[in-house]
């Protein structure tokens, strides 16, 4: 019996041990096969289809250095977390490489060979405390294909949405043959200097380039393109034109003749630019602060309305136009969500959201063999109001708002055969026989973007930049930037970027909570609209009952103005209680929606897990 006790434990023992070590050998061989499921809605920790199809055509090997400091004492729980992510997205890159992609990981210890080889690639360690080499962190990336190098020195936390891209673009300018060359037309100080926010004081330094300039020297040869040109270089691969000066035909006629050639041309035109308004700059301001190439679009089918900007109260953004003033819901500062964005179309389905302030609108429909598609547009309850008036946040000027059907357009393609806007020639050249070497009919189709906004460019509109160990870091709050990158990339052939910028875990906006704060505006809207206007039918007939009186009882009130006067300060306080009860109402609208979701959230879980409990109990008794 007691033999029989021991075999048994004895077996037990070596059954476990069994059971151990095929658990174990089975973990290890699985840990070696890269197995993952996204189910986020988003596939944000999925490498999107472009970098896909970019390192697919990959020929020639890329080696990703990685140079991180996981070995530093104390390293702060954030940094290590995201630096073990960033290692797990490049085994994503390597796995996807088939072969051309390898990855060397590196941990810069002081006096190292690692930290040695990082700063060779200018990444250099950051840390708060920068007399004490063991307390510096490296977090860079070094991209080496061939004789071609391109580096990330620093790989922010806070710029974690574009991780993805910034190393597929990395990849992708060192294994390219050459750079796109981009030509650049603007009257905006887009490459520094006096800066275009200082509401008429003198800077007090020179102002560093706008970041998406930044951007687009390391990713095109750029070629700056003077508006007296008379011609646009023909070896331009596309032209990016940001708000260019108004009433100039030679202009003019160089771009009619380059979109006739087959030219690729993006412009961001604007009936009132903020930036180019509050300037101070006397160059800038002479012939106003509105843009538009209506006397070349008109020849395609479209137009800028000049002097207007749209206005939306479903797409407002909260904000303050005046100093010293409580934000609040400014509807001629469009917020584009889903709604307003075209999913369908390769430039735009990854963006989310988008900020144009003051943005103007294009109507019209695309001339004989052009073909339009639509890129960004408002809400059915879109319209135009006054530029100047909407530029300050003035309220009668959103008060006035010119319905238009169907809406506006703030962005649109044109492809196609583009039609000349000088049937007469170049109005430059006065010898007919200079004219006939014009361009006649387009030869082959061209792509022109029109964006209906500028200042959506402006860095104080699209990110906010930082400092993390003394690094200069930049985050995005929008996808401004990322529509301006993926319509470039479209018009230069550099495909497989587009969309990469844009994935991120996205916000999330409460749309039962917009639509309700919009349907109260405009009730608000209307409320005051109605007491703007019997404050001025007030005065008009206090006006008229002073003008019938005796000059010299002017200041003596008749019974008549006294009645006048009464009545007036009764509507206003019987207006004003409509006004505030319109408030509450939507406070209350607003809380009840947020109790509500706090309940589900707190009594529905434990509640299905009571019904469950209760249903399995009366299950088990009946069995």
């Amino acid at each position: 019996m007691k033999n029989l006790l021991t075999t048994r434990r004895l077996q037990g023992a070596v059954g476990v041990a069994l059971f151990l070590g095929i658990l174990i050998t089975a973990n290890f061989l699985l840990g070696q096969v890269r197995r993952r499921t996204d189910i986020t809605q988003d596939r944000l920790y999925t490498l999107s289809d472009g970098t896909a199809r970019m390192l697919h055509k990959l020929d020639r090997p890329v080696t990703l250095k990685f140079y991180y400091s996981r070995s530093v004492t104390d390293l702060p729980p954030p940094i290590k977390n995201y630096g073990d992510r960033v290692a797990d997205l490049l085994k994503e890159f390597v796995a996807l490489g088939k072969g051309r992609v390898e990855l060397e990981t590196y941990d810069p210890k002081p006096d190292s060979d690692a930290e040695e080889s990082a700063q060779r690639y200018g990444i250099t360690g950051q840390g708060q405390d920068l007399l004490s080499e063991e307390g510096r962190i490296f977090l860079g990336l070094a991209v080496v294909a061939g004789a071609k190098e391109a580096v990330l020195p620093f790989l922010s936390p806070s710029n974690e949405d574009q991780l993805e891209y910034q190393i597929t673009r990395a990849i992708f300018e060192t294994t390219r043959e050459r750079r796109p060359r981009l030509g650049l037309l603007t009257a905006l100080p887009v490459m520094g200097g006096q800066s275009p926010m200082n509401f008429g004081m003198p800077p007090q330094r020179p102002q560093p380039p706008w970041f998406f300039m930044e951007e687009l020297k390391s990713m095109y040869e750029i070629v700056t393109v003077s508006p007296e040109a008379p011609d646009i270089p023909a070896d331009l691969d596309a032209l990016l034109v940001v708000q260019p000066p108004s009433g100039n035909d030679t202009l003019l006629y160089a771009l009619d003749q380059f979109v006739r050639r087959g030219g690729r041309m993006l412009a961001f035109l604007d009936p009132q630019c903020l930036v180019q308004a509050q300037s101070g700059n006397p160059m800038m301001m002479a012939g106003g602060t509105g843009s538009d190439l209506n006397k070349l679009t008109r020849a395609w089918g479209v137009e800028l309305k000049p002097g207007k900007v749209l206005a939306d109260p479903y797409l407002a953004t909260r904000a303050s136009l005046r100093s010293g003033q409580a934000p609040e819901n400014n509807s001629t500062w469009l917020s584009l969500r889903g709604q307003g964005i075209n999913s369908n179309d390769v430039t735009t389905s990854s963006l989310r959201t988008m900020l144009l302030p003051c943005a103007g609108g294009f109507t019209g429909q695309a001339a004989a063999g052009l073909t339009l598609t639509p890129l960004l547009q408002p809400t059915a309850s879109a319209g135009f109001v006054d530029a100047m008036a909407a530029s300050f946040g003035s309220d009668s000027a959103l008060n006035t708002v010119e319905p238009v059907s169907p809406p506006p357009l703030l962005a649109l393609r044109l492809q196609g055969k583009f039609k000349t806007a000088f049937p007469a020639g170049n109005p430059a050249v006065t010898n007919q026989l200079a004219q006939t070497a014009a361009l006649g009919d387009s030869a082959t189709n061209g792509t022109v973007v029109l964006v209906a906004d500028a200042d959506m460019l402006y860095d104080a509109f699209c990110l906010a930049r930082g400092d993390i160990f003394g690094q200069q870091v930049y985050q995005m709050r929008n996808h401004n930037l990322s529509f301006l990158f993926n319509a470039l990339e479209q018009l230069t052939g550099s495909q497989d970027l587009i969309g990469l910028r844009s994935r991120s875990s996205y916000e999330r906006p409460f749309d039962r909570v917009l639509a309700l704060e919009s349907r109260a505006a405009e009730q608000w809207r209307a409320e005051e609209k109605r007491l703007n206007d019997v404050l001025q039918d007030a005065q008009r007939r206090l006006d008229e009952l002073q003008r019938t009186k005796d000059p010299a009882q002017q200041v003596i009130l008749s019974a008549e103005q006294k009645s006048a006067i009464e009545k007036f300060r009764q509507e206003s306080v019987r207006t004003r209680q409509q006004l505030k009860e319109v408030r509450q109402s939507l406070r209350r609208d607003v809380e009840l929606l947020g109790l509500r979701c706090k309940l589900i959230n707190l009594a529905g879980v434990p509640a299905l897990l009571v019904l469950f409990g209760v249903a399995r109990a009366l299950s088990r008794r009946k069995k």
